[in-house]
C-alpha cells in the first residue's frame, strides 16, 4: 500500500509541479524510509523549496555568503567534491582536464574502492597561472588526494614535483573555491551547484555516475547508491 501511495503522490506532483505536491511527496517518501532527514537538510540547503516545506522551514530565510559556504563545507568532502566537478562541468574543458575530472567522478561514485594509483596520473606540477577549468580541476584533485589521506609510504610520485598541499580545513578551500566562482558566475555559481547535487541528494538520478557508466567500457562494478 505504501508504494501504491507513494507511485500516486509522485504522479500527482509530476502533472502539477506544484512545490506542495512535491513536498506531499517528499514527506510520504521520508515516512517509508526511501529519503532520510538529512537528506532532506542538505537538499534544503541547495535552495530546494519542497524540502525546505517539508521540515518546517518555509518561512525561514536560507543562509547566504559565507553562512551558506560555511554550511555546504560542513557536509565534508563527498559533497564538496561534487559541488567542484559541477562547477567545472560548466566551462569548456581540455581533453586532459575532462579526463582528470572523469577520474574525480570515479571516486565520487565508488570512494571505498578508489586508491591513490587510479589518481596518480591526475596530479601535475603547481602552475602560477591557469584557465578557470584547470584550477577548478587542480582543486578537485587535491581534494581527492586529500580525502584519500597519505600516500602509501611505498608509492613515490611520478614527478616530485607533484606533491599536494593537502585540503587542511574544508570550510577555508571551499571559501577559496566560491570566491573563484563569485567571481567567474556573480551569484549564480550556488544554483548551477545545485541543478548538479539535488537529483542525487533527492534520490532522483545521479548526473555524476551517468557519466561515470558512459565512460567506462570495461567496469561495470558501479552500482547506484
Amino acid at each position: 500500500m505504501s508504494d501504491e501511495r507513494l507511485r500516486e503522490l509522485e504522479r500527482r506532483w509530476k502533472e502539477t509541479g506544484s512545490v506542495a505536491d512535491e513536498a506531499a511527496f517528499l514527506h510520504e517518501m521520508l515516512r517509508v524510509d526511501a529519503i532520510t532527514a538529512p537528506d532532506l537538510q542538505l537538499a534544503a540547503l541547495l535552495d530546494h523549496d519542497a524540502s525546505r516545506a517539508v521540515l518546517g522551514a518555509s518561512d525561514l530565510p536560507p543562509p547566504q555568503g559565507s553562512e551558506w559556504e560555511q554550511a555546504l563545507a560542513a557536509w565534508g568532502p563527498g559533497v564538496l567534491i561534487r559541488a567542484v566537478v559541477a562547477l567545472a562541468r560548466c566551462v569548456s574543458l581540455s581533453e586532459e582536464d575532462a579526463r582528470r575530472l572523469s577520474v574525480v567522478e570515479d571516486w565520487c561514485c565508488a570512494p571505498a574502492a578508489f586508491g591513490w594509483r587510479r589518481l596518480e596520473p591526475c596530479l601535475t606540477p603547481s602552475r602560477s597561472s591557469v584557465s578557470l577549468a584547470t584550477h577548478l580541476v587542480d582543486e578537485a584533485v587535491r581534494a581527492v588526494a586529500s580525502a584519500l589521506g597519505d600516500r602509501p609510504a611505498l608509492m613515490v610520485p611520478q614527478d616530485p614535483r607533484n606533491e599536494l598541499v593537502a585540503v587542511g580545513d574544508w570550510g577555508s578551500w571551499f571559501k577559496k573555491i566560491a570566491e573563484v566562482a563569485g567571481a567567474a558566475w556573480g551569484t549564480g555559481w550556488r544554483g548551477m551547484i545545485g541543478a548538479e547535487l539535488l537529483p542525487w541528494v533527492l534520490k532522483r538520478r545521479d548526473p555524476v555516475l551517468a557519466r561515470c557508466r558512459r565512460s567506462q567500457t570495461s567496469n561495470g562494478d558501479l552500482e547506484e547508491a
